[in-house]
């Protein structure tokens, strides 16, 4: 396992070129759980940064060659970079924005958050944001095709995404003579270019960090056996490797290669054929070629570009005259029993002549090329392929003399990476303990419901998008069941509510018309309060219970002890050992800071709110609340304090049109359409609706509306509410009170409540808010942020850089 002082601590090389591009971040080596996927997006619907504002999205051209910039990347990293459209679970976010200062053309800014126990990481997570000017440099940016100036500014944001810093930036630095853009795309001075490809010094740097073979792999930071992928310049260098099995590079120059332990490898850019190969004895080779003499040390493979040998026992070339064609590779690739490969990037393998280059076809499209090992054996994973039934691939060998084998047998699969659409679930339990499951689905998916992660009961959703489970006695206990829609591809979605419910013995404990005090019994309790203002009493202090939301009320959850789970109905308030919890207006008071703040309510904001509404007799539904603004004054001055307030004031500054678009941001995740702008805005403008009351009636028109967005919209927004609630009532100990508090507590939360949509599954986010939470009393964090600045089309004006670190504002000239 990783420990802190990986995180904190960026290991260097000990070479210049390399080191005075390693940035303290974003460390995409540690992401947990591991693999070797980094997700992006172009969607500014949901998970945008909290400290910026007014993203719009890449046009359609700009996203089509920023893919093609993630393709390079992903050739020298070996990561595998997916764009995904939900802006909540992307790791990687891109977008344009009025970047401050006219000359600064592309920013960068990253986050990463760990837990850690005792000094070994538990749990690792970063993000980083990408954004290109749209109004000085809107015409720069808008051609991203590569070779253009646009292109080199998104590589430049893409090397800083990836770990990468200014070579001027830090401890460590370029000589001046070598900062430029010939050496490192990160440099402000040019030298060449456009670049439609990362310069020498980032590839470089790029290796040391990442090995070629992606995240968790036999190279680069973090990788499975500690090796290093070491690489030179164009001028005489000494590598040298480590105790396990390294890479090294010479490339241009006559370089000193000393591979020390392990098994390490020599990397030469060209056919095997054109270099002279010299047993020196001892452990010595010298490697003589276009890239300059070699001596290496210590080094026990050698590959070039067609083959790789032993060292120092070295194979002659193959002979000239070779006209042989390979026979044609055998291919073979996992598919389920219906036909479909996991993902969109199946693992193709097989046997083929030793050494020989085999590529992998769709149609007449190459979409993979690998090695074959000297035994023959090859494995190699396609490039995306597109969704789609029946597809089929074919492949080919080449040889070293470049003869061309017959086509291998045709591989036919199918390709679906879309999810089926959430399913919706209803639970009955009857006296005798039967339980029957029902609900809505895709036609033909398979339904599967699971509780402590254990199957009990599986089925196909009907063609008329309906299905039902179950019917028999289940064991008593307390139930989480987890409703899941599988399709044939095996993508799947879950329901956005857990079932909670309890078979056998539990105690009904009901209330009366009047003001109750209820008193829970050892086990589990369904309590109902009836009418009046309820309590329920639990002997134990707060800290010994989980309280969270559902559909209907309250659960109450004990984490030791006699009490076990309780759904609490009709309850307005909870009386532990050490205090009092109020249930009564909790969720009217989380919608209003949802519509005004975009956050969850602090403790004692909810408390204070909570007792205001019920001392003005306020509604207890949102929609009640707001359709009675107009007319109750105290209410309509209690709902105008939010709107007053120094945090609202600060979240919404500027035009009105500005103010509608963050509002929008804030519950929906989303921009306004047009019409709905247009709409909002003229009815402040005209003076008819006061932007106190505006969010109140943008979110209360949002659970009203019966259109098919109206419909998302609302259930985004109850999603929200009760995730707030939940966030709210999982404070329960004083360092989390403590942490709950200013802005930068705020933005946090905010940007939490943004990765929610309107699928959300409310119980799986409960780890979400703990993580959350852990974070804000006192888990590790760390934070960067890097603008780049052109001078190509503003050569005569002085630049200058904005950059945030470790939470610190500095202006740095160049």
């Amino acid at each position: 396992m990783a420990t802190v002082s990986d995180i904190t601590v960026t290991p260097t090389s000990g070479l210049i070129h390399i080191d005075a591009l390693l940035d303290t971040g974003p460390d995409w080596n540690y992401l947990t759980p591991a693999g070797n996927t980094i997700l992006y997006t172009f969607s500014v619907a949901s998970g945008n940064e909290a400290t910026q504002s007014g993203q719009t999205a890449f046009s359609a051209s700009q996203q089509t060659h920023a893919r093609a910039a993630f393709a390079v990347l992903a050739a020298l990293t070996g990561i595998v970079f997916t764009e995904t459209v939900s802006g909540a679970t992307a790791d990687v976010h891109l977008a344009s924005i009025n970047i401050a200062g006219v000359n600064t053309s592309g920013l960068c800014s990253w986050n990463s958050s760990y837990n850690y126990s005792g000094n070994t990481v538990t749990a690792y997570d970063a993000q980083a944001y990408v954004y290109l000017d749209n109004v000085e440099f809107a015409a720069t940016n808008s051609n991203l095709a590569p070779g253009t100036t646009g292109f080199q500014t998104l590589l430049h944001e893409l090397g800083h995404m990836i770990g990468l810093k200014h070579p001027f930036e830090g401890s460590t630095h370029l000589a001046p003579g070598d900062d430029n853009t010939s050496n490192t795309l990160l440099s402000y001075t040019n030298v060449g270019g456009p670049y439609a490809d990362f310069s020498p010094y980032d590839i470089a740097a790029l290796k040391w960090l990442y090995g070629g073979d992606g995240l968790g792999g036999a190279l680069g930071i973090n990788s499975t056996g500690g090796g290093r992928y070491l690489a030179g310049t164009s001028f005489s260098d000494t590598l040298t490797g480590s105790a396990a099995n390294d890479k090294l590079e010479g490339d241009g120059g006559d370089d000193i290669l000393n591979g020390g332990g392990g098994t390490d490898t020599a990397v030469f850019r060209g056919n095997f054929g054109s270099y002279t190969v010299l047993d020196l004895g001892g452990g010595s080779v010298r490697v003589i070629g276009a890239d300059g003499s070699d001596t290496l040390n210590s080094v026990e493979l050698l590959k070039f570009d067609d083959q790789s040998v032993q060292a120092p026992n070295v194979a002659t070339p193959p002979p000239p005259g070779d006209t042989t064609a390979p026979a044609a590779p055998t291919a073979s690739l996992v598919k389920n029993a219906a036909g479909f490969v996991a993902g969109n990037q199946p693992l193709v393998g097989g046997l083929a002549e030793g050494n020989a280059k085999v590529e992998v076809l769709s149609g007449t499209s190459v979409v993979a090329t690998a090695m074959a090992s000297s035994g023959g054996t090859w494995s190699v994973a396609t490039a995306v392929l597109a969704d789609g039934l029946n597809q089929t691939l074919t492949v080919r060998a080449t040889d070293a003399a470049g003869n061309v084998s017959l086509p291998s047998a045709a591989l036919q699969f199918s390709v679906d990476t879309v999810a089926p659409a959430a399913p919706t679930a209803t639970v009955n339990v009857s006296p005798n303990g039967a339980v029957l499951f029902s609900g809505n689905g895709e036609a033909g998916s398979t339904i599967q419901l699971t509780n402590a992660n254990a199957v009990i009961a599986e089925g196909t959703v009907g063609a008329g998008g309906s299905w039902s489970l179950g019917g028999s006695t289940l064991a008593n206990g307390n139930y989480d069941v987890t409703v899941s829609a599988i399709d044939k591809a095996g993508n799947s979605s879950v329901a956005n509510k857990h079932l909670l419910f309890a078979v056998g013995a539990s105690t009904n404990v009901g209330g009366t018309s009047g003001n109750d005090t209820l008193l829970p019994t050892a086990g589990n309790n369904v309590i109902d309060g009836g009418a009046g203002t309820d309590t329920a009493n639990y002997t134990g202090p707060r800290g010994n219970y989980d309280v969270v939301r559902d559909d209907s009320g309250f659960v109450v959850s004990a984490r030791s002890g006699t009490d076990g789970t309780d759904l609490l109905r009709n309850v307005e308030a909870v009386k532990f050992s050490d205090s009092t919890l109020k249930l009564e207006y909790d969720d009217v008071v989380q919608a209003l800071y949802l519509a005004y703040f975009g956050r969850a309510a602090d403790s004692g904001g909810l408390s204070s709110f909570q007792s205001q509404l019920s001392q003005l007799d306020a509604p207890y539904t949102f929609s009640a609340v707001s359709a009675a603004y107009d007319k109750n004054a105290g209410l309509h001055s209690l709902i105008d304090s939010f709107g007053a307030s120094a945090e609202s004031a600060a979240l919404y500054p500027g035009s009105t049109a500005s103010f509608i678009a963050a509002v929008y941001q804030n519950i929906f995740n989303r921009a306004p359409d047009a019409g709905g702008a247009a709409f909002w805005t003229n009815a402040i403008d005209s003076g008819n609706l006061s932007r106190a009351n505006a969010s109140l009636s943008i979110m209360a028109g949002a659970l009203a509306n019966t259109t098919t967005q109206g419909v998302l919209d609302g259930k985004l927004v109850n999603n929200k509410i009760t995730i707030a609630s939940d966030f709210t009532l999982a404070i329960d100990t004083p360092a989390e009170l403590n942490a709950y508090v200013g802005n930068g507590a705020a933005a946090t939360v905010r940007t939490m409540l943004g990765t929610v949509t309107a699928t959300t599954d409310i119980a799986a986010f409960q780890a979400t808010i703990a993580s959350t939470l852990l974070k804000m009393s006192g888990a590790g964090v760390q934070t960067a942020a890097s603008a780049s600045l052109y001078e190509a089309e503003l050569p005569a004006q002085p630049v200058t850089l904005v950059g945030w670190h470790a939470m610190s504002v500095t202006d740095l000239p160049l």
